[in-house]
């Protein structure tokens, strides 16, 4: 930032430019097309003699003023502020025209508001000039400024509103005469405005049915009608009687709503509907004044009217029948009813006493044949009489005598036949038609007689044990009778069922285990085996041991113990094999059945190794032929051995380092091709004979980074440049064969093994003579194959500044003095702070943000964008293009909440592209102060004609960020500045990861855990609004900050460059990679560090008058190989000493591999 640029020289004072508040960036408004407020001219510069040193400058001290802040702001939002012109580097006579417009005027009809689809036609009329024309303009509501209809000698402009967004739009007429040049000579002031809005419902009534008043308990219906708005939706309210407003029905289409009273209290109820047309967003449009009332009185309670009731069965039925009695009353909102009884021949009696019960099971069961009598009471639950109605006549219902004869009887057998002799099986009965059935079992052995197995008893179930019985059918049957009956039976089974028996096996068909504890375990241990066998009615059990080499031998002999306890102390450590042998009791076989395949038991030396880790230096990824070493630690053996296991991309697993207590494998790369390598350890305690007991699950990966992966090497330093310039704005680009580095003082291209090519200072390679020159940015463009630079520059005392840019004649470099083209755009006063370059097919694109210079206050006053068309490809002429300017001082730059953007990053589009996007985060020191959320976007569009537009894309909602706290050096130096939570650069290329679409790649330091700065990288998708992914760079302990990222040419992983430091680290300059198999918002583990500060920074910066906190930065870069995928190349800075107060930095030049 010039604006808060520290340079020195040892030949001259240090001189400093005051630091200024920078406003924050605002949120994204609704899509529209914003076309060029203006075209500025490009003056073609020429380079001239490089001195030796990089050309040094110096600027005046020129302290701050906030309160003038302020008020310059508060003025520039005003519009109070409204012209700025654009200046060449050479002044332009101006012509003298015929008189200007002294005044301008103008009509409208019709007149606001209206609401959208209105043709509203604008007049104006202008005084003063003897051939007016006119220009009008429209500021859509949180829009920017646009020209609706260009000058001409036409003093009537018709609005078509169809289709547009609702709201207050600011309207302006510019009136100049037709001899004019001027960008006016009167204009609106203030600027008017008109309100398009949607239909307003005029007035709304209800009425409701029935009318109050009205007793609790009817549903009231209330109907409302809407006057004055096509598509009318209503919200229904109701106040009780001392209590509070609430909606009974929220807004809908629905214009009833309906009421019920039930239980509610008596009193005077307010009733209120609000209406609003569907396309409101308003409370209401309408509502009803006065509110009506509806009245519930305290009339006399509810009486029931008439009840009725039904039996289920009907009558007649047989005694012993269950009867359900359900009555129904009417006229009554809750109704109470009693059930009455009257016997043949006895009195009446409550059968159930009032309830809200309307239903009385009766069991006839016991009861006498005959006619009995029945009435039903009901009454309210509010009355009090004996009952408000009754059944008349009484119903009844006739019981007959009930049959004690059993009519049926059915058996089923568990388990079903046939069966082994020796199972013992459930007979279970069921008899109908009797209410107390008695059952009596019979059983006929095979060619035998009927003998009774169960004689009669209420049991309906007979357990037949068949152990020691024939094989054979035998024949079943069940009597049945009721328990009054002395008949030998009621029904009996016919046909008898049949039951086989087959013969008994006497067989065991299997044998399992289980070990109490499982294995492992260490030598001393009891472990208890239990066997189980099945198929044998009395089994025993055999224990066998083969000892780790030896031979089998019996533990312990058959017998019915299916237990064997083994005592393990004194035995040696080993793999221990057990079998067990199962016979019947009844068998002399060796055995019946045994387990195979044998289980075996460990014992180990010590407990089993719970766990297993792996670290690995250096961290992947890396270049083949480094050497990596892998160190394993296991947990919860105290002897652990190690063995190590590798896999390479698409083959197998294998050994690489067998079973041994060296917990440490140096691995060779030499000679390995690239690509993502696979490791496990397996772990286990000394002595043990397991394949593991513990291995690492999932296994970790290594890359291996084929390229240019860690080319890494100094750049330019304070040193090399005469201890000039603090920061010196890091950043560089690569191209097919060289590198090119740009900061403050010096162009410098290398070679790709960063060998230095050639160097220039930067006021000479730009053409920026004896001028100061500032914030410079370099883009290698793959689509016209050339490189770009921009950069500003100003006098001392700010009178004339410029936006300066360029390109290369060739995709050559390395020719500093005469082969670029190189440009610039007069500013004047305005100050184009911080420019940040990009590009797409078919612009050069820079924003910026400009300060008022000419004021004492410096005032923030708009963030520009400018967009030239790129030279044609192939082309070595340095033919000036138009700049095009989007915003000056009389039409801000703006997001959708209306407030001023800030700090606009074009992106580094690297493929192809026709429309370039533009970021910007909102930052946290201007209103709205505090804490952000949003980036928003733009993007760049080629009209029919060539020029460009500017389209408003929104913002993107991100995670919460702040202002970053200064970082903290060793030795308690100076905090370094960590910036103020804007992006610093961005690089765009398609993600097939994402379906193709162009992502844009950008990063920002912020606030973090602790009170660390953390470095938020973003990718985001402006095309389809959406954040794909986002993510931190964190430390536990360090504050990151100062950072840049880039994806590779691949388009879907990127490389990530940082500052890491703290009060017990120095900073350094280090990247970590996210690889497209990365999980989303992460980075691969393991982070690259690429060089180490010397030294705290202690410079002049650090100390008053010019700081604290030391300036850094103010950026870093980062882009992709545009030769090799998965490689990303970017420039820092370090510190060295600095020796009285001169700046001591450094620049570092490196690539990494994702």
């Amino acid at each position: 930032m010039a604006r808060k640029r520290v340079l020195s020289a040892m030949s001259a004072a240090i001189a400093f430019l005051p630091i200024v508040l920078s406003p924050a960036p605002v949120l994204a408004g609704p899509e529209s097309l914003l076309l060029p407020v203006g075209h500025a001219k490009v003056e073609v510069l020429h380079t001239t003699a490089a001195s030796k040193h990089g050309h040094e400058v110096s600027m005046p001290s020129r302290p701050a003023d906030p309160d003038g802040l302020k008020a310059a702001k508060a003025r520039a939002e005003s519009g109070a502020s409204r012209e700025v012109k654009a200046n060449s580097l050479k002044a332009e006579a101006v012509v003298a025209a015929g008189a200007p417009c002294s005044s301008v005027t103008q009509t409208v009809s019709p007149a606001s508001p209206q609401p959208p689809g209105t043709t509203v036609t604008f007049t104006a009329t202008a005084t003063g000039c003897p051939n007016p024309t006119y220009q009008f303009w429209l500021l859509p509501p949180g829009g920017s400024w646009t020209v609706v209809q260009a000058y001409s000698s036409g003093n009537a402009w018709s609005w078509n509103t169809s289709g547009i967004a609702m709201g207050t739009y600011t309207e302006d007429v510019y009136a100049r005469d037709a001899t004019s040049t001027a960008g006016y000579d009167t204009y609106l002031s203030p600027a008017p405005t008109y309100t398009v809005e949607a239909p307003v419902c005029t007035s709304v009534s209800e009425s409701a049915t029935p009318a109050s008043p009205q007793s609790p308990g009817p549903t009231v219906a209330f109907t409302a009608s809407a006057t004055g708005c096509p598509n009318p939706t209503y919200q229904f309210w109701l106040l009780p009687p001392g209590g509070g407003w609430s909606v009974t029905q929220a807004y809908s289409s629905s214009n009833t709503w309906n009421w019920s009273t039930s239980g509610v209290a008596t009193g005077t109820y307010t009733l209120d509907v609000y209406a609003r047309d569907a396309s409101s967003t308003a409370a209401y449009d309408a509502h009803i004044s006065p509110n009506p009332t509806y009245v519930l009185n305290g009339a006399a309670a509810p009486t029931c009217t008439s009840v009725t009731e039904s039996a289920n069965p009907v009558s007649p039925q047989a005694a012993g029948a269950t009867v359900k009695f359900t009555a129904t009353a009417t006229g009554c909102p809750n109704p109470l009813y009693q059930f009455w009884l009257q016997a043949p021949g006895g009195g009446w009696s409550v059968a159930q006493a009032y309830s809200s019960n309307n239903i009385w099971n009766w069991s006839t069961s016991g009861l006498g044949a005959g006619t009995y009598a029945f009435d039903v009471y009901a009454r309210d639950a509010s009355s009090t009489a004996a009952f408000d109605a009754h059944i008349s006549p009484n119903p009844t219902y006739v019981l007959t005598a009930s049959s004690t004869t059993c009519a049926t009887v059915t058996e089923t057998a568990t388990p079903a036949s046939p069966q082994s002799a020796g199972t013992a099986v459930k007979f279970a009965a069921g008899a109908t038609g009797c209410p107390n059935p008695t059952y009596q079992f019979w059983l006929q052995a095979p060619g035998g007689g009927w003998s009774v197995a169960q004689a009669y008893s209420a049991s309906n179930t007979w357990n037949w044990s068949t152990s020691g019985l024939g094989a054979g059918t035998y024949t079943l049957d069940v009597y049945a009778r009721d328990a009054t009956s002395t008949a030998a039976y009621d029904a009996h089974l016919s046909p008898n069922p049949t039951y086989v028996l087959n013969a008994a096996s006497t067989t065991c068909t299997s044998v399992t285990e289980a070990a109490t504890p499982a294995s492992p375990q260490s030598p001393g241990a009891t472990v208890k085996f239990t066997a189980s066998a099945t198929g044998c009615p009395n089994p025993t059990f055999q224990f066998w041991l083969q000892a780790p080499g030896g031979g089998w031998s019996v533990a312990q002999a058959y017998s019915s113990n299916n237990i064997w306890s083994w005592s393990t102390s004194g035995l040696a450590t080993g793999t221990y094999t057990i079998d067990v042998y199962a016979r019947d009791v009844s068998s002399t076989a060796t055995f019946d059945a045994h387990i195979s395949p044998n289980p075996t038991y460990e014992l180990s030396a010590g407990p089993a190794c719970a766990s297993v880790t792996e670290t690995a230096i250096p961290a992947s990824p890396q270049s083949p032929g480094t050497t990596v070493k892998f160190t394993a630690t296991a947990t919860g053996c105290p002897n652990p051995t190690y063995q190590f296991w590798f896999q390479a991309p698409g083959g197998g697993w294998s050994v690489v380092q067998a079973y041994s207590s060296n917990n440490t494998w140096t691995w060779s790369t030499t000679g390995l091709a690239g690509g993502t390598y696979l490791f496990d350890v397996y772990a286990r305690q000394n002595g043990s004979t397991a394949s593991y007991e513990a291995h690492i699950s999932p296994n970790p990966s290594y890359r291996l980074a084929p390229g240019w992966h860690a080319t890494d090497a100094p750049g330019i330093s304070a040193v090399d440049e005469g201890f000039c310039c603090v920061p010196p704005d890091t950043t560089g680009a690569i191209g097919p064969s060289n590198y090119v580095e740009i900061i403050n003082t010096t162009v410098a291209v290398y070679d790709r093994s960063l060998n230095l090519v050639g160097s220039l200072d930067l006021a000479s390679f730009s053409g920026a003579g004896t001028l100061n020159v500032s914030d410079p940015n370099i883009q290698w463009d793959p689509r016209s194959g050339r490189w770009i630079y921009s950069l500003i520059s100003f006098t001392s005392n700010f009178s004339s500044s410029y936006v300066l840019f360029g390109w290369s004649k060739t995709a050559d470099p390395t020719n500093l003095t005469s082969g670029w083209c190189q440009f610039g755009i007069g500013s004047g006063s305005m100050l184009p702070d911080y420019p940040k370059l990009g590009h797409d097919d078919n612009f050069i694109v820079i924003g910026a943000n400009v300060y008022d210079m000419s004021k004492s206050t410096q005032p923030f006053v708009t963030a520009q964008i400018y967009a030239m068309s790129k030279p044609a490809a192939g082309s070595t002429s340095c033919t000036a293009p138009t700049a095009h300017m989007f915003a000056d001082s009389n039409h801000l730059l703006k997001n959708s909440d209306g407030s001023l953007a800030f700090t606009p990053v074009p992106t580094n589009t690297v493929d192809a592209s026709q429309n370039g996007f533009i970021v910007a985060a909102h930052t946290p020191t201007l209103a709205p102060n505090g804490p952000q959320a949003k980036i928003m976007t733009w993007h760049l569009v080629r009209q029919g004609s060539g020029t460009p537009a500017l389209s408003a894309d929104g913002d993107l909602t991100v995670g919460t960020f702040d202002v970053p706290a200064g970082v903290p050096q060793p030795g308690g130096a100076s905090l370094i500045d960590s910036l103020d939570g804007r992006l610093t650069q961005a690089v765009a290329h398609a993600d097939p990861s994402a379906g193709g679409a162009e992502a844009v790649w950008t990063q920002h330091t912020i606030n973090g855990p602790g009170g660390r700065s953390v470095l938020r990288w973003y990718e985001l998708l402006p095309a389809t609004h959406a954040v794909r992914q986002q993510g931190q760079v964190t430390n536990a302990t360090d504050f990151v900050f100062n950072g840049a990222i880039s994806p590779s040419i691949a388009g879907n992983d990127a490389v990530v460059f940082y500052n890491r430091g703290g009060s017990s680290q120095p900073p350094v300059i280090a990247g970590q990679g996210h690889s497209a198999a990365a999980a989303l918002g992460t980075l691969d583990s393991g982070e690259t560090v690429l060089a180490t500060s010397t030294a705290s920074d202690t410079d002049l910066s650090c100390a008053a008058p010019y700081g604290p906190p030391c300036r850094w930065g103010d950026y870093a870069g980062a882009s992709p190989d545009p030769m090799n995928s998965g490689v990303v190349w970017g420039t820092g800075e370090w510190s060295g000493p600095s020796t009285f107060g001169f700046p001591g930095w450094g620049t570092q030049n490196f690539a990494l591999a994702t």
